[in-house]
């Protein structure tokens, strides 16, 4: 039985491997072909890895640039933005991802053929922009990491309150310990509040061509006179289910200006 047991592990592990060599042969053909600047099947060769490998910052950033060669912003911005949750730190996603909806906030200026709205996101209050810069702009493993260090220098803090015989060196162990202690508290919250935002399914990206928002979630609902292009980031913030619990119409946000239902078809959660 034991025999069987680590037979069966070695295959498993064996697989696992080629399954990782594959995958690197097939990445590495993609990269040639996004070279070669044949784009369309560099994105195929790259979505094969993601279905067989799974994903990495570094696969969704490829996936971002390969989509951006074809116009596909829809993708591109939908990649960026999961890849941005994977590496938040990565200033080089962030850049790009920038320059596409910058493009994107363009596109959506000319289709309001002389209309004066607002096409970016809703301002942040105080509160949401320390929200988003500790959460979303920072990864879980960093705080957490930050936490270990703060935690293992307020015991060292306590080390010299209690071993010291020097009153000022006994001050600094007891007040830094409790500083330690503190900001190990606030970085563990951290790290718990960026795991949730890579977890939250509230933002979206439209991937329709140029998507109708609408007035109720029905096939025969009046629009509202207003046009969203490929690649907006919208938050979700209702949605409308089938008789199956499937998804049919989502109501999304982008700001005071485009509020509506759109068709689940043209919308991708993050």
């Amino acid at each position: 039985m034991k025999i069987r047991n680590i037979i069966s592990v070695l295959l498993f592990a064996v697989a696992n491997l080629s399954g990782t060599i594959s995958g690197a042969d097939v990445t590495a053909e993609a990269d040639s072909a996004y070279k070669s600047g044949d784009f369309e099947r560099a994105i195929s060769l790259y979505e094969e890895v993601a279905d067989k490998n799974g994903v990495s910052a570094g696969l969704l950033y490829n996936l971002g640039n390969a989509n951006v060669e074809v116009h596909d912003y829809g993708k591109a911005v939908l990649y960026y933005e999961r890849a941005l949750r994977l590496d938040p730190s990565d200033k080089e996603i962030r850049r790009n991802l920038n320059y596409v909806t910058a493009k994107v906030e363009d596109a959506n200026r000319s289709e309001l053929k002389g209309k004066r709205l607002k096409v970016t996101p809703d301002e942040q209050s105080f509160f949401q922009s320390v929200y988003t810069s500790l959460a979303c702009e920072r990864s879980s493993d960093m705080w957490a990491v930050w936490g270990a260090i703060l935690f293992l220098l307020s015991l060292t803090g306590v080390a010299l309150y209690m071993f010291s015989r020097n009153v000022p060196v006994r001050k600094i162990g007891f007040f830094g310990a409790l500083t330690g202690i503190c900001l190990s508290i606030i970085a563990i919250v951290c790290a718990f509040a960026a795991a949730g935002h890579y977890d939250t399914h509230e933002e979206g990206v439209l991937t329709g061509y140029k998507v109708e928002l609408f007035n109720t979630p029905e096939a025969k609902s009046q629009n509202v006179g207003t046009t969203l292009t490929r690649g907006t980031k919208v938050r979700i913030v209702g949605e409308e289910t089938d008789v199956d619990g499937e998804v049919t119409w989502y109501r999304v946000r982008l700001n005071r200006d485009f509020i509506g239902w759109v068709k689940a078809a043209d919308l991708t959660v993050i």
